[in-house]
Formats: structure tokens, sequence, C-alpha cells
């Protein structure tokens, strides 16, 4: 699409952004995908090339995987990277793995957090594998939000093979992830966690109207848990 453009009507001019902003806005409520994938193939401003990823999300779907993939790989801008991330989690497909697998290693720690909530949308054995990996990611120190995301996400994908490592991760030493995986046990309903989810929570008495999201994410999990009836 570099050169000729099937909507020459869509061809960057000088205009303010608020124009710029109806006209992602007509072309999501009419569905033209075409014409948003052009928008962000074209020289628009940061800020409409983002809303039109934005709505990508929203209007393509599977049969535009292979187009978002080509625009992810030569992608530069945070923003438009995160929402084109988000298009193909929600494609379901298969093909695009490799691409959220690269993602999962993004230098933008956004994109990496996109990834792994993408990857919960997956009903795929490799989506299960990257996202047990990436609770023990600690490559870089904003990665506990991958940490916590992956929690999240395998909470999510009703897989109680991954009772074990949401177990080892309410060790971690960051309360966002620990809460987390507390989360995805209590929904995974696998009552072997009990005991685990005991022992992390807090054994000392919090300041008086203090709130603590690990011990407020273990009570919510044990309630689950504990209305569960024993098999």
């Amino acid at each position: 699409m570099s050169g000729d453009w099937e909507f020459p009507e869509f061809r960057p001019p000088t205009r303010p952004l608020r124009d710029y902003a109806q006209m992602v806005t007509e072309l999501e409520a009419q569905g033209n995908i075409q014409g948003l994938l052009e928008i962000l193939e074209g020289g628009y401003p940061g800020a409409t090339r983002r809303a039109a990823a934005r709505a990508l999300i929203s209007t393509a779907g599977k049969p535009e995987s292979s187009a978002i993939l080509a625009l992810l790989t030569k992608e530069t801008d945070r923003g438009v990277k995160v929402s084109l991330v988000g298009c193909l989690g929600k494609s379901g497909d298969e093909a695009t793995l490799p691409a959220l697998t690269n993602a999962l290693k993004d230098s933008e720690p956004m994109v990496r957090v996109e990834a792994a909530a993408a990857l919960s949308r997956f009903n795929s054995e490799t989506a299960f594998k990257l996202l047990v990996d990436n609770l023990q990611r600690k490559d870089e120190s904003d990665d506990y939000l991958v940490r916590q995301y992956s929690a999240d996400a395998l909470g999510k994908m009703s897989d109680r093979r991954a009772v074990p490592a949401l177990i080892a991760v309410l060790k971690d030493e960051n309360s966002l992830v620990k809460a987390a995986a507390a989360t995805a046990l209590g929904e995974l309903g696998e009552r072997t966690a009990i005991t685990a989810l005991v022992r992390a929570r807090h054994s000392d008495s919090h300041l008086l109207g203090a709130d603590c999201v690990e011990c407020t994410a273990i009570d919510e999990a044990l309630r689950k848990l504990n209305r569960k009836q024993i098999p």
C-alpha cells in the first residue's frame, strides 16, 4: 500500500487534528478497515495513527491479521504497537503467535504487557507455555508488569496445569505480581492451592485502614476456593 492509495481521500493532507479524529471515527463506524490500514501506512500525525490503530481493535479480525503483522514488524510508535498487538490477540490467529512471542521481548514495557494479555485469548499449548515461562521473567526492572499480566492471563485460560507455577509466584518480590497470582488461583478453582495461599498471607496485622493488595487478593481467592466442594 506504500505508493498507491486505494482510497485517495485518505491521503494525508494538512488539516487540523480534530478533522483527522473525525475521519477515524467515521471509518470505525463504517467498519472501513482498509481506510484505517491506509492511515497507518501514511504520513499522518502520531495521534491520528494511534487512534486508527485503536479503532482496528474493534473492527479488524482474523482476515486482517497478515496485514497487521506486516505493520507491526516495522512500527516504531509505542501506542500503535500496543494496539496492533491487541488486534493480533483478538484475531485468535495462531499464525500470529511468533509475532506475539517477539512482542514479549519488546523494549517497550506496555507492548510486552499487551502481548501477555493477548496470549490469554488463544486456546493454544504454545500460548500457555509462553505465559508460564514469563511468570519468571526478570530481564528488565519493569518486567514485573509482564509477570503480573501473565498470571492474570493464566487465570483466564482456565488451565489448571498452571497452578504449580502460580503457587511459586506467590513468593515474588512484587506485591502486584503476587496479587495477580492469588487472583488467578482463585479463578482456576484448584483447592490444592489453599495451603500455599494461607502461607503467603501476611501473618502480622496491618495498620488500621491500610490496604494490602496481596492480602486482599488472597482473601478473595480463599473465599472462592472454600466455596468449592471437596471432590
